[in-house]
């Protein structure tokens, strides 16, 4: 409202928040409690209870200057300001409040709410009293058409909620006036938009979801049923027979007889029960070709049993070999034999028979190996035997001066003996170094001799059990 001059001014300000910390949209309403007349001229200014509308902005404060309630030109005295919070959101609040003239600004939440003049029947041509006083004379509900009556009437109301003819809207959705709010307003499509892309949708028979042939889609029930059907099936892919044919099944478990042909030995057989195993057994493919029965007589399939026999069997006073192992089938070079008066001769080596030589070495700085590259063997050992039970030594150390009881090498744990042995060892003087190997290994020397030169091991041989 427009102030008199010379009347004392107050700016009152404010700001509203939602509780999630956004600015709140709306407006305060400010309305003096009189009809008031302002100093200065003759006829005193007239000021008319109309409000004062101050609406909140983008961050939901509002500023707006009124006129001292306590100031002495403004009459009659005293008067309120009524207020009326409209947020959006938010029921309405009421309250009256007094505005001094001291201080010049203030934050409206800062304000009390004081009683309305007990003299003043309406603050608000909107809204009645909250309570106290009675209401005498005639409501005044203003806006076209203007009526007075004692209580509004529900075409009134009708009329006035509704927009109708009455006043302009002061502000929403930003604007004020006469709104007309469109689709645009209100962040809605435009109608029939939404119709229109369920009819496009319900009409779509091909690239739905990227399915080339929505028609090609099986429903759950019938899957179900072909799920139930195959596996129900005995050949559902007409192939189960022809794989039975030609794959072996899951639960094949291969023949523990060796697919190649094979040689089964079995000894110490002294009293040749009837019901021992077969001496000597060759298979083939699982398949028993040959064998000699527990009586050592020769068995065999009836294609190789003369073959079998010519080579096996022994005839009294035969000259021809008992036994032989020939090259190949093509090559009748004969490997090994048994010789009517029962000798072995074996013409290639005896696997097996002789381990490999072991590099000795020793812990004496007296005592040096001659090396791999000398004229004389490097000192070495190795088990012979058929079951080798014979240490074989060779090979020889360098040496100035013997000294008894020095340990010239220490044999490896395989080449130990299981008691003490004795041994003499050739050396660079004309007389034999004795000593002896105890059963942790140590070549112990048995006798000092000076510019003993070197001593060898070559003929050193013993049994270890």
């Amino acid at each position: 409202m427009a102030l008199p001059a010379g009347v004392s001014s107050v700016t009152v300000s404010g700001r509203f928040i939602r509780g999630d910390g956004q600015p709140c949209r709306g407006k305060v309403t400010f309305t003096p409690s009189r009809t008031l007349t302002g100093p200065g001229t003759t006829p005193p200014v007239v000021m008319p209870p109309a409000p004062v509308v101050a609406l909140l902005n983008t961050s939901g404060a509002f500023s707006v200057v009124l006129a001292a309630t306590d100031d002495a030109d403004l009459e009659p005295t005293p008067w309120t300001y009524a207020v009326v919070e409209e947020i959006t959101g938010q029921a309405p609040r009421f309250y009256s409040i007094e505005l001094p003239a001291s201080p010049s600004t203030v934050d409206l939440a800062d304000l009390a709410p004081v009683a309305e003049p007990e003299d003043v029947e309406t603050y608000d041509q909107r809204y009645l009293r909250v309570a106290g006083g009675t209401m005498a004379g005639a409501l005044t509900l203003s806006g076209p058409p203007t009526q007075s009556l004692h209580a509004a009437t529900k075409a009134y109301v009708d009329a006035s909620a509704g927009g109708g003819e009455g006043g302009a809207v002061a502000s929403v959705n930003g604007q004020t006036g006469v709104v007309e709010l469109d689709a645009g307003d209100v962040s809605a499509d435009p109608a029939g938009t939404a119709a229109s892309a369920v009819s496009a949708h319900a009409g779509d028979t091909t690239d739905v979801h990227g399915i080339a042939n929505t028609a090609a889609l099986e429903t759950t029930s019938g899957a179900t049923a072909k799920v139930s059907a195959h596996a129900g099936a005995s050949d559902p892919h007409g192939d189960r027979a022809n794989a039975a044919s030609l794959y072996l099944p899951k639960a094949y478990t291969a023949s523990v007889e060796p697919a190649a042909p094979v040689a089964e030995w079995h000894v110490n057989y002294e009293t040749d029960p009837s019901d021992s195993p077969d001496l000597f057994r060759i298979f083939n493919n699982g398949v028993k070709k040959t064998w000699w029965n527990e009586n050592g007589s020769v068995r065999g399939e009836a294609a190789k049993i003369d073959e079998a026999a010519a080579r096996w069997y022994g005839l009294s006073g035969q000259t021809a070999d008992i036994w032989q192992v020939l090259d190949t089938r093509t090559n009748a070079a004969v490997l090994a034999c048994v010789k009517p008066n029962g000798n072995l001769v074996i013409t290639g080596s005896f696997q097996g028979a002789n381990g490999a030589w072991t590099v000795l070495t020793s812990n004496d700085g007296d005592y040096t190996a001659v090396d791999a590259n000398h004229a004389e063997w490097q000192p070495a050992v190795r088990l012979v035997g058929p079951a080798n039970e014979t240490v074989q030594m060779r090979g020889r150390f360098t040496v100035t001066n013997t000294v008894l009881n020095d340990v010239m090498t220490v044999l490896p744990s395989q080449f130990r003996p299981s008691k003490t042995v004795r041994i003499s060892l050739a050396n660079g003087q004309s007389t034999a170094i004795h000593g002896f190997i105890d059963t942790s290994g140590n070549v112990t020397i048995g006798r000092a001799v000076t510019s003993a030169g070197w001593l060898s091991l070559d003929g050193v041989q013993f049994s270890r059990v």
